[in-house]
């Protein structure tokens, strides 16, 4: 007899006896022993006559552990007449182990009274391994238990039945509950393989390209040794028609091997293993027309083919075969809920829903982000009071707009903070709409606090830069307004000071002069060396006296004030080329409009030219100059040109030097009559100075 799993135990009180134990050495028996046997006997018959199934198993047992009753089911099991059951005690019939671990506990159980009932894989000599249904029932005399009546039923067929249903239900659950594919099949190769006995169940999956099968990862075994067989398998690709993997998804049926050791279509890595693979089913998981998976299973012993378990096998795979496509359906949706919930979570923005009563549906984590506050905080809480309190209104109102089917609009609404403060938000919402009805809003809120500071910090400074300019500008005005003053009182003090060395320093080198001339004419002729000293210091006096009157010419010419301003340059001009030797071409025009100018306007001029010719004096190392004045519309153009060595604008001198401050000087000057002045000049091409002064002021 082969060693049974320990029965569990149902216990039901019956009978005037239950819960009180009696022990088992206890005689139960007070009527005749002839009278019981009859009794008993007669118990048998009529289970017999009742029992649906002759192969069910009827037996008695008396207190001492001994049979009083069996059936001829009972007898033909263990091959033995009924002479030699009856009367042996139970534990000599089924040995002292089994009876010890299995039979002695419902045994005792019954006699005290319980009902009991188990299931358990036994085999008696005749039956092999089969499944039992036990049932223990107390039967009482006299107020106490006197026998156990045993019924043992054969659920063989059932049971199997349950099991293909239990398995093909577990399976379909698990591939359900499985996360993706390789996962489904790895399920299913290891529940298969666990209720029906294969010791090695392996899958193989079309490429994606449908050239061949390979082998899957999934996989399953139940026993060692198979690691050489299951690494040649992953190295194996079997196109239409080779292999048994091959041939069944050619032909979409399932295919048994009774004996691999006969199959030359399959590897000899089958052969070779330790033990050898000897007993091969392969079953196509079809869905629709295509083979989605061909599953194979091994066994170490050779096996007839059995339709029964190829059919269950079948039925498996081809559930399998739906749920597998669900599942990569499922997969590929998976795929894309997380694309989308990863795109939600990690935007930077917030992220929400609102059902149709404005309650919070949903929220994305830039929520807490932003707010401080936790998403489950507002979960299921209607929104308005996240918002500024002069800001809700105008929220439910458009919020309210939206349900109705308007078009949505970008707003702008402060969003309180857990802190107490509040962001500035953008919202841009629309309605969800399902089934063609608008079931809540779907909304993008962006914190726009920084941008909002900015833009205020941006105003303020534009403002206050705004002041500092007007401030400047009123600044620069009064230097404007301070230059000029300080320009006219130059040219009042140059007049000043030129009219000085004019008038007084000249009439009084006049005088030495004259008097010299009067102590020459009285000196002895004879008296040479006295004489020389004479003539020298007339000739110092002379050149003293063209000293003076030519500054007094540079500060202030009295031909400008005289004679006009043309006449006043072309005796500048004339001076400048005896000094310097440089050409001056004069072309004046427009003598009428320029002699009719204030004074101020005339300076100006004079001014330009007389810095403008110390520059190219100074630096040009020009041969030539023209000089032009023309009229220009309602403007006065001034063109002073060399044929100098020019230099580069970008690099002209700075800071303090002279020519810097002649270029801003000229400039000033020019500003100051409400004229415009430029500088063109390049290096090697000489040096442009043009001046445009309005006609009137």
């Amino acid at each position: 007899m082969t060693e049974i799993p320990r029965p569990t135990v149902r216990a039901d009180r019956t009978g005037s006896g239950k819960g009180v134990p009696r022990k088992l050495e206890v005689s139960g028996a007070t009527a005749s022993a002839r009278a019981q046997r009859e009794g008993l006997e007669e118990l048998r018959r009529r289970y017999e006559s009742i029992s649906p199934a002759a192969a069910d198993f009827f037996t008695v047992i008396d207190a001492n552990c001994a049979y009083e009753e069996v059936n001829d089911a009972y007898c033909l099991a263990h091959g033995k007449p009924r002479e030699e059951i009856l009367g042996r005690n139970v534990a000599d019939v089924w040995g002292a182990e089994v009876y010890r671990k299995f039979i002695e506990e419902p045994l005792r159980r019954c006699f005290a009274g319980d009902e009991i009932h188990y299931q358990a894989r036994f085999e008696f000599p005749r039956t092999g391994l089969r499944h039992f249904e036990v049932s223990f029932f107390p039967r009482v005399r006299d107020g106490s238990v006197s026998h156990a009546i045993v019924v043992t039923r054969d659920i063989t067929e059932s049971r199997r039945g349950e099991e293909e249903v239990r398995l093909l239900l577990n399976l379909t659950r698990a591939v359900n509950e499985a996360q993706d594919f390789d996962t489904a099949l790895q399920v299913s190769l290891r529940k298969i393989c666990e209720a029906t006995g294969w010791i090695l169940g392996q899958a193989w999956t079309p490429s994606a390209e449908q050239s061949h099968l390979q082998c899957s990862p999934s996989w399953h075994c139940a026993s060692a040794g198979l690691e050489k067989l299951r690494a040649i398998s992953l190295q194996s690709r079997w196109k239409t028609g080779e292999g048994l993997a091959g041939r069944v998804w050619v032909c979409k049926q399932p295919l048994w091997v009774t004996d691999a050791m006969r199959e030359p279509s399959l590897p000899s890595a089958y052969r070779n293993s330790e033990p050898p693979i000897r007993g091969v089913l392969a079953i196509p998981v079809v869905a629709g027309d295509q083979v989605v998976a061909v599953l194979e299973f091994c066994l170490f012993e050779p096996r007839s083919e059995d339709q029964r378990r190829m059919g269950v096998v079948s039925a498996l795979a081809a559930q399998l075969g739906t749920l597998f496509l669900r599942k990569r359906s499922e997969e590929a949706l998976r795929e894309s809920e997380e694309r989308y919930r990863t795109l939600i979570e990690t935007a930077k923005d917030v992220i929400f829903r609102l059902g149709r009563d404005g309650k919070i549906t949903s929220l994305n984590s830039a929520f807490e982000a932003v707010t401080g506050w936790s998403c489950r905080e507002w979960i299921g809480k209607d929104f308005a009071p996240l918002l500024h309190p002069e800001d809700r209104s105008i929220a439910v109102e458009r919020f309210q707009a939206i349900l109705r089917g308007e078009t949505p609009a970008h707003n702008s609404y402060r969003v309180i903070k857990k802190s107490g403060e509040y962001a500035d938000g953008e919202f841009t919402v629309s309605a969800e709409v399902k089934c063609g009805m608008v079931v809540g809003v779907f909304g993008i809120a962006r914190e726009v606090t920084e941008r909002k500071q900015a833009e205020e910090a941006l105003r303020q400074s534009e403002e206050h830069y705004r002041e500092l300019f007007h401030e400047a500008y009123r600044m620069q005005e009064n230097l404007r307004r301070l230059s000029s003053k300080i320009l006219q009182v130059q040219e009042e003090e140059r007049t000043r000071i030129s009219r000085e060395l004019h008038d007084e320093v000249g009439q009084a080198l006049t005088a030495v002069s004259v008097n010299v001339a009067v102590m020459k004419r009285e000196v002895d002729p004879g008296n040479q060396r006295f004489l020389k000293k004479i003539a020298d210091s007339q000739a110092l006096l002379s050149q003293t006296m063209e000293t003076v009157h030519g500054f007094s010419r540079e500060l202030r010419p009295a031909l400008l004030d005289d004679l006009g301003l043309l006449a006043a340059l072309r005796s500048y001009l004339k001076a400048f080329e005896e000094r310097t030797g440089i050409r001056v071409h004069f072309r004046p025009a427009a003598a009428s409009l320029i002699e009719a100018w204030d004074i101020s306007r005339k300076t100006v001029v004079y001014r330009v030219a007389q810095e403008s010719l110390n520059n190219i004096a100074k630096h040009a190392e020009a041969k030539r100059v023209t000089f032009k004045i023309r009229k220009a519309q309602s403007r006065i153009a001034i063109e002073i040109q060399d044929d100098g060595k020019g230099f580069s604008l970008e690099q002209r001198p700075t800071g303090k030097s002279p020519n810097r401050l002649g270029l801003l000087g000229m400039q000033e000057r020019v500003r100051l009559v409400n004229g415009d002045f430029a500088v063109q000049s390049k290096p090697g091409e000489g040096t442009v100075i043009r001046v445009q002064i309005p006609v009137k002021a």
